[in-house]
């Protein structure tokens, strides 16, 4: 009997310390994306503001490009460096990982730099003949320079990550990149430097983060050793990762497709306007991104060691802590376009419709669970590969499809169509693949009663309160319904594992307080 008594408490013990981890790493995470859509919002206003809508879009089209050109570079390694780090790390191989990491950050650095030469020998063909506008050529020259660094940042964050820790990818990354981005391109355009000081602020922030994320990783694991003393995986990192090149490509970009292909059909005003709802509809994205980050060596080692049922469990928790925190920024959306929009400038508002159909697919995006990555951490690379082909495949069709046609509001169905499709087909290979696994469970009621009760309060109020005022009206009414919807939760109680996780912080900032 003491055996089996063992056995019935080692998994809720692995269970709880894994969604602690997650807990932790996903609130680091969550805090460095609101900071990072922040920014990205500061900057979208003080961008369009300062330099106008056309200079704006010009930019973002840069920003895609050699982002897409990034991931690329990146060869599918960010998986492979989790996966590998999380199992040689393990079993205390330092030999090892010394070789994961220099296969994992060399080869893509090496790829990105030939990536860079092309698209600098290649901008004016581009700039002319595939978006109509010659301005676009010497911007997109000189951001040429940031793809290796862009593509090194990704392979040192993945090692971080790697390591469980998510806040340094989360510091320089998210916080200093951008911070560093703003604070040089305001001063190069109040310099009169314009467009190409914007540019030179992107490549010098690409720089700094890429030497913050060095100096982290240093600390992590010393990188002061010989390189000939690595075991260098090499077979097997391009194996694993290589069918996966789509996918992570994929998740780097997502739908900055839409914002490349509405480049080529489409006018530059409404690039700007859609690179403005994006920035806002991915706001509700952050919870899902943060929590998935950090839980994809937990699905590793929970996969790798066969216990499935506190695999069930965390898949289903993550799932419910993601679906959670998207829903009332869904809400603001669905009530708000138009109040929201204003804050960049009166040409923006006509992305009201746009903003709450990507908002839509954002929605269903966390709704599903972090499936992708239950897959890439199962061992399915294979699977992965196929699922990305269909992204590919999907994303394609639509944005071809719809785009000329209905422009910027084309975009946004793309998209989220998008979403919806791939993580559907996501779902079902979970359930077919991983041991029946679904991401639901019975509380996840609470959660949709109190998006549908403090959404539909604050939607009966919003005529009849400062109506005349629409940015007033959005910054009193959309804190009474975030407010509203965490009391609901409050008042339906909290379920075993999330009162454990509230406990765990507590008992944690107490012990912290006392030993200051």
């Amino acid at each position: 009997m003491p055996p089996a008594s063992d056995h019935n408490r080692k998994p809720a013990s692995h269970l709880e310390k894994n969604l602690v981890t997650a807990a932790k790493g996903g609130s680091i995470s969550f805090l460095g994306k609101l900071f990072q859509n922040g920014m990205s919002i500061v900057f979208v206003v003080v961008f369009a503001r300062l330099l106008g809508v056309e200079q704006y879009g010009i930019y973002k089209l840069v920003v895609v490009i050699t982002t897409i050109a990034a991931a690329v570079g990146l060869l599918g390694m960010e998986g492979g460096i989790k996966r590998f780090l999380a199992l040689a790390g393990k079993s205390g191989e330092e030999n090892r990982v010394w070789g994961i990491i220099q296969v994992g950050t060399a080869l893509p650095f090496l790829f990105a730099l030939l990536l860079s030469a092309a698209i600098a020998l290649g901008a004016d063909p581009l700039a002319r003949h595939l978006f109509d506008a010659p301005d676009l050529a010497a911007p997109l020259r000189l951001a040429a320079l940031t793809v290796p660094f862009l593509t090194l940042a990704h392979s040192l964050a993945a090692v971080a990550t790697g390591f469980k820790r998510v806040e340094y990818e989360v510091y320089a990354r998210e916080i200093a990149f951008h911070l560093i981005k703003l604070f040089l391109a305001v001063g190069a355009i109040a310099l009169g430097f314009g467009l190409l000081g914007v540019m030179a602020a992107y490549i010098i922030a690409a720089i700094l983060a890429v030497v913050l994320l060095l100096y982290f990783v240093n600390r992590l694991f010393s990188l002061r050793r010989p390189l000939s003393t690595a075991i260098r995986p090499t077979g097997e990192m391009l194996r694993f990762s290589f069918p996966l090149f789509l996918s992570v490509l994929l998740n780097q970009f997502g739908r900055r497709f839409e914002t490349l292909i509405l480049g080529i059909f489409s006018i530059i005003r409404d690039v700007s306007v859609y690179s403005a709802i994006l920035s806002v509809s991915n706001i509700g994205n952050m919870a899902y991104t943060a929590l998935r980050h950090i839980a994809t060596p937990i699905f590793a080692e929970l996969h790798t060691r066969q216990e499935m049922a506190e695999l069930r469990g965390f898949y289903q928790i993550i799932t419910k802590w993601a679906l959670t925190f998207n829903l009332p920024l869904f809400l603001l959306i669905l009530i708000f376009p138009e109040n929201i929009l204003l804050i960049f400038g009166e040409a923006f508002r006509d992305g009201a419709a746009g903003m709450i159909i990507l908002a839509a697919g954002t929605l269903y995006n966390a709704s599903a669970g972090a499936s992708g990555a239950l897959i890439n951490m199962s061992g399915y690379s294979r699977v992965t590969f196929y699922n990305s082909l269909a992204y590919l495949a999907v994303t394609l069709a639509l944005d071809f499809a719809l785009i000329p046609r209905w422009g910027l509001i084309g975009a946004a169905w793309a998209g989220a169509l998008t979403l919806m499709i791939v993580n559907t087909l996501q779902l079902f290979e979970v359930y077919r693949l991983v041991g029946g696994l679904l991401p639901f469970n019975r509380t996840f009621w609470k959660p949709l009663a109190a998006g549908i009760l403090s959404g539909g309060t604050v939607f009966a109020l919003e005529p009849l309160f400062l109506s005349g005022h629409p940015l007033l009206q959005f910054a009193v009414l959309g804190p009474v319904l975030i407010a509203l919807y965490g009391f609901l939760i409050l008042l339906f109680g909290l379920s075993p594992e999330d009162r454990m996780i509230l406990r765990k912080i507590s008992n944690t900032l107490m012990h912290d307080r006392k030993h200051k």
